[in-house]
């Protein structure tokens, strides 16, 4: 599904969103979907995992992560989350949950590894 970025409001702020379909009389689609990101606790994060060694590189339809961490972490994927995908750390299938609403997440015990998506 395609994303869309609305901006940066503050909290409590009031936003009006429009669609406008002018060359169509009629259309239908599904219900959209609004997600928001806490820009803060994004670049906390963010930080946190930049201490840490990550490395990826995408081949065909897989993307691969190896990692190298000191205690128990979550890698954070900046990609939308979708049920299609599936996660393997050194073979063996783990978990991808959601991270903020829209990114994908999978936690990693400590040590050295690869994820394979």
């Amino acid at each position: 599904f395609p994303l869309f970025d609305l901006g940066h409001f503050k909290a409590n702020d009031i936003v009006t969103v429009s669609f406008n379909f002018p060359q169509n009389k009629q259309i239908s689609f599904d219900q959209p979907q609004f997600y928001a990101l806490d820009q803060t606790a994004f670049e906390n994060a963010t930080t946190k995992l930049k201490k840490s060694s990550v490395s990826s590189k995408v081949n065909g339809n897989k993307i691969y992560f190896d990692y190298k961490i000191s205690k128990n972490r979550s890698l954070l994927i900046t990609l939308p989350y979708d049920q299609g995908w599936s996660a393997k750390v050194n073979g063996k299938k783990i978990a991808i949950t959601k991270f903020q609403e829209g990114f994908m997440k999978v936690n990693l015990k400590k040590g050295k590894g690869q994820i394979v998506l």
